[in-house]
């Protein structure tokens, strides 16, 4: 979080040094200084949508976990897109909410990836494309193999479906 950027005495003297106001701008040219170090070495970075946010350079894959406009304001902007929507793709999330249950402390039901629709994320006006989506299993709350196993299925086989057939019709 850029909060602790406000805090750190050398991000202030480098955002001094640079002209500039405000931690975000330091993580937008953090952002791009990454990416262009990477390519030179041949390599791709890949942004989680807050770069949107912060200026993501041209060209930037976008990785989009949160619900709103993200998608369409990256695909508008020219950025190929990898959908992760938090609220149809993190199986981290209990998935029916019983205390027993292997999880964080949330619901993601099977009923609510069923309505994982990789199709209504594209823009009328996109210059970027889809390139695909990926399920997300952050393990903080996961003990055992047995329990990652319990958390994937079956919600995996819906999400490589949607991605797999794209839009449905």
């Amino acid at each position: 979080p850029t909060l602790r950027w406000d805090g750190c005495e050398k991000c202030r003297a480098a955002m001094q040094r640079a002209n500039m106001t405000s931690s975000s701008e330091l993580q937008g040219a953090f952002t791009k200084d990454v990416t262009s170090r990477l390519r030179l070495q041949g390599k791709e970075a890949i942004g989680w949508d807050e770069v949107l946010e912060t200026g993501a350079p041209p060209g930037l894959p976008i990785m989009v976990w949160r619900k709103g406009d993200a998608a369409a304001r990256a695909l508008t902007r020219g950025h190929d897109v990898i959908l992760v929507p938090s609220d149809r793709t993190y199986l981290d999330a209990k998935q029916s909410g019983r205390v027993d249950e292997p999880g964080a402390d949330r619901v993601l039901s099977l009923d609510d990836v069923l309505t994982f629709d990789p199709s209504q994320a594209e823009a009328p006006t996109a210059k970027g494309r889809i390139l695909g989506g990926q399920a997300a299993l952050w393990t903080e709350h996961v003990a055992t193999l047995a329990e990652i196993d319990t958390l994937l299925f079956p919600r995996l086989l819906p999400i490589s479906e949607a991605l797999w057939s794209g839009t449905k019709a």
